[in-house]
């Protein structure tokens, strides 16, 4: 016996099941969405695929993912710049290192310079002992010194004290706050003492912690301090950090003269004070830093990526003036603490202005996943304060003051504010009184002629008319 309905339902259930399972085994996978993709800077996707593009006034590279910009793009990662001896006995400093070869960057050659800051050589070190090369066979170009290479390590195995910071940037003539935390205490205990030592020579006076401030910096201050316990340099547990001076003031670049005015420079990049160029911290890009790369990728045009898949325990040192920082995402002495929640960029130091709130603001870029910007800011990552005062978008009745994120209101002389708002009503004669008026902090009284006396209204005057009556005789 058939049964022509159920045969029929049977039918349009298998049907229905193939084309399910067709369109699972064509299913297109957003390699763009799931970040799998290696784009420096821009993926789109396709069906099957995806491509690599490039921002405007950059070019793509003909390995078809890094892109080339109007600027030399060369920055360093430091792997494992802080090591426990007992689980690896090294630091390795990479230079570009995830191209396979050394002539990337518009022709120019490249290779690593080691300034300890004792003026001394590589060549003072053993190969194999000290330090050996990393070379084409690993796609990445660097060295790696090891715990015999004693004080040439860059911080690699300081134990007893750790810097807030591999490096602090100033500008000429600003004040400097070096600082350094206890990491570890010394065996057999210690009084407490501390010295500081710039580029090998010890510094005058004793300190009982590692903060150093420096008033009124000048070129000479810049260069490589240590500290360490009074009398145990030779324990090669120091704290080391490096002071970056700029020769120019703030936002201005051009040395000595320094009359030129820097580009903006976003996210916490950084003005050249050469070139008046912006050098981007880690993890964005752009002639204004405002653009972000991908996840692991950095330097300005984003061309290089963190090595073995991971930027957490790295630092990324770019050209001078920026020094050297965690990369987006990542903050803390060692770089892997995340970013918290309202934060976001290199070393975590940018602050989310997501309209949705926190939660939905990368920590990487600052992108607001949705909602838009809270008012007062704009741009792809809310970064850009919105100038009220220029667009005529305030309510001041005066004056009016741009501040990050708002504006706030002044008067001219001789007035005051009136509840917020700055008005004098008696000067600008929107004031109802018939005779005379005179202002006060948020108000004003009327007066009236002699002769007159005031009405209950407040603001109209009344009088006898004049006798007329005698005159008249």
């Amino acid at each position: 016996m058939t049964y022509p309905l159920k045969d029929a339902l049977r039918g349009v259930f298998l049907a229905a099941l193939l084309t399910m399972l067709f369109h699972v085994a064509i299913s297109d996978v957003d390699e763009c969405a799931e970040g799998s993709d290696n784009c420096a800077q821009v993926c789109t996707n396709t069906e099957g695929s995806f491509t690599c593009s490039c921002w405007e006034g950059y070019t793509l590279h003909d390995n078809g993912w890094f892109c080339h910009g109007p600027k030399v793009d060369l920055y360093v990662e430091m792997q494992y710049p802080r090591v426990d001896v007992t689980r690896t006995d090294h630091t390795e400093t990479l230079c570009r290192p995830s191209l396979g070869d050394l002539t990337l960057i518009n022709g120019y050659h490249v290779g690593i310079k080691l300034d300890t800051g004792y003026g001394t050589s590589i060549d003072y070190l053993t190969d194999g002992v000290h330090y050996s090369s990393i070379g084409h066979t690993d796609s990445r170009y660097g060295l790696r010194l090891f715990d015999d290479a004693g004080n040439f390590r860059v911080n690699a195995f300081s134990s007893y004290f750790h810097p807030n910071s591999f490096s602090v940037t100033v500008n000429i003539n600003e004040n400097a706050t070096l600082s350094m935390f206890e990491y570890n205490p010394p065996p057999g205990g210690h009084d407490g003492t501390t010295e500081w030592r710039k580029d090998g020579s010890v510094l005058p006076g004793t300190y009982t912690d590692c903060d150093l401030a420096i008033v009124n910096v000048q070129m000479s201050d810049e260069g490589l301090y240590e500290c360490y316990y009074t009398g145990r340099y030779s324990d090669r547990k120091q704290g080391i950090m490096r002071l970056i001076v700029r020769e120019c003031p703030e936002g201005k670049w051009g040395p000595p003269a320094c009359t030129s005015t820097c580009e903006e420079c976003n996210n916490g990049g950084v003005c050249d004070d050469e070139t008046g160029q912006c050098i981007c911290a880690p993890g964005f890009g752009g002639l204004h830093c405002d653009l972000g790369c991908s996840v692991g990728y950095f330097g300005d045009s984003c061309i290089s990526r963190c090595a073995r898949g991971t930027c957490q325990y790295k630092i990324v040192c770019g050209p001078d003036p920026l020094g050297c920082r965690c990369i987006a995402g990542y903050k803390g002495s060692n770089c892997n603490a995340q970013c918290s929640y309202g934060t976001y960029g290199s070393d975590c130091l940018q602050t989310c202005h997501c309209a949705s709130g926190i939660y939905v603001c990368s920590r990487y870029t600052g992108v607001c996943s949705s909602g838009g910007c809270e008012a007062g800011w704009e741009g792809t990552m809310c970064h850009i304060d919105v100038d009220e005062c220029s667009l005529g978008t305030d309510d001041c009745a005066q004056v009016c003051e741009n501040v990050p994120g708002s504006f706030t209101c002044s008067c001219w002389a001789g007035y005051v504010m009136d509840s917020g708002t700055y008005v004098d009503e008696c000067s600008l004669d929107i004031d109802n009184c018939e005779h005379t008026c005179h202002n006060h902090i948020g108000n004003y009284t009327c007066s009236c002629d002699v002769g007159y006396s005031l009405a209950s209204n407040g603001w109209n005057c009344t009088g006898a008319l004049p006798d007329f009556t005698n005159k008249l005789k």
